[in-house]
């Protein structure tokens, strides 16, 4: 859900894995995504290779996505 609103908002976040996903409160009921550095923002199609290699799709390395 919450890349889904990224996406409907116009944003790429380029880096999701496990680190980059936190509980919200204690209770682990909500959670969140973050750390947005290698984000982008109205880009129809990103061309670079960023993020962390182990969690990249194989679309990353057509520099096209």
């Amino acid at each position: 859900m919450g890349i889904h609103h990224c996406h409907a908002m116009g944003v790429m976040h380029r880096d999701i894995k496990a680190e980059n996903i936190v509980f919200k409160d204690t209770l682990n009921t909500q959670i969140k995504i973050i750390d947005f550095g290698l984000g982008t923002k109205g880009l129809n199609v990103a061309t670079g290779i960023v993020g962390t290699p182990f969690y990249m799709a194989p679309e990353i390395f057509t520099k096209k996505y």
